[in-house]
């Protein structure tokens, strides 16, 4: 899941590989190895109806979905709301439900992770943390065929699929399976060079478009690709500028960004945990200066401002 790249900080809006080929009994592990864009990953007959739907549909149809595509999405919960207010319990804490749809406000009952056998209605991990891997045990009794699965903040545009051989056809190996997986991430790390070379010399990636202000620093690029690649770049650009006193600076927000002076530990992470488990949002790394958990008038020097975007 996401991915990592050594050079320049980047997010990965993808299952590398997408597809897996498995026999019933196998176990697939999911890997979250990105450096904090929020993922999870939900399975289930309520998931695999919304994603099948959503690849069955033209492109023009997945921009701007028919309701029968959006009806079948509206049964998965999403992992953030939209709007104010705190997580979704039922997309950001583990739920395994053999039947039925989840709850729209509230936890899903706390039980025991089964083996997937393909009938469960949703089957969905925590929302994870960095390196945290979601491991998912098919049952004996998984009959062949495809089952979808998806994050719950990315929706159907972060998907994949397990496909499930019967015992007699053979399946790639894993480390092969692995292997394709790195090669899809490679593939995109190449169409991002250029406009991380763009980023880190304060040009914009998109051609022809002129930057606002004195001093301007874009926060984030654009993808490669013609801008339609599920990878984003997280970085400053440029990270260093020098203004004279009383001067300004802008920031230009290319993504889902935002700008944070004197971060702590305490508040550089818009994830938290309730001491029985549950997933929350951080209020105080989400609130600009002013808001909720922050002085409206912070005093100067070593203090945190966040302006949100």
């Amino acid at each position: 899941m996401d991915g990592r790249n050594k050079a320049v900080d980047e997010s990965f809006i993808g299952f590398y590989p997408n597809v897996v080929s498995v026999h019933a009994g196998d176990t697939v592990v999911f890997h979250y190895v990105g450096v904090g864009e929020p993922h999870t990953v939900a399975l289930g007959t309520l998931t695999n109806a919304a994603v099948a739907a959503f690849d069955k549909a033209t492109p023009a149809q997945q921009n701007n979905p028919p309701k029968s595509a959006i009806a079948l999405d509206a049964k998965v919960p999403n992992l953030f709301p939209n709007g104010q207010g705190d997580v979704i319990p039922s997309g950001a804490d583990p739920c395994f439900l053999a039947s039925g749809l989840p709850p729209a406000k509230t936890a899903c009952p706390k039980t025991a992770q089964p083996s997937f056998d393909g009938s469960q209605s949703f089957y969905d991990s925590v929302w994870l943390t960095a390196d945290q891997k979601f491991t998912v045990h098919l049952s004996n009794s998984t009959p062949a065929g495809t089952y979808r699965f998806m994050c719950l903040l990315h929706r159907e545009g972060m998907s994949g699929q397990i496909t499930v051989v019967p015992a007699s056809s053979a399946v790639p190996t894993p480390a092969a399976q692995a292997a394709r997986g790195q090669a899809q991430i490679a593939k995109l790390e190449g169409l991002l060079v250029g406009p991380a070379k763009l980023l880190k010399q304060g040009k914009p990636p998109i051609p022809g478009l002129t930057l606002p202000g004195s001093n301007p620093i874009l926060t984030g690029s654009g993808a490669g690709g013609g801008g339609n690649v599920p990878a984003q770049i997280d970085e400053y650009g440029p990270s260093l500028v020098h203004i004279p006193v009383g001067g300004a600076v802008t920031w230009w927000l290319a993504g889902d960004h935002s700008i944070t002076f004197n971060s702590t530990s305490a508040d550089n992470d818009i994830q938290s945990f309730a001491p029985d488990g549950s997933a929350h949002f951080n209020v105080k790394a989400l609130t600009a200066v002013g808001g909720p958990g922050e002085s409206a008038n912070p005093p100067t020097g070593g203090t945190r401002t966040h302006i949100n975007f």
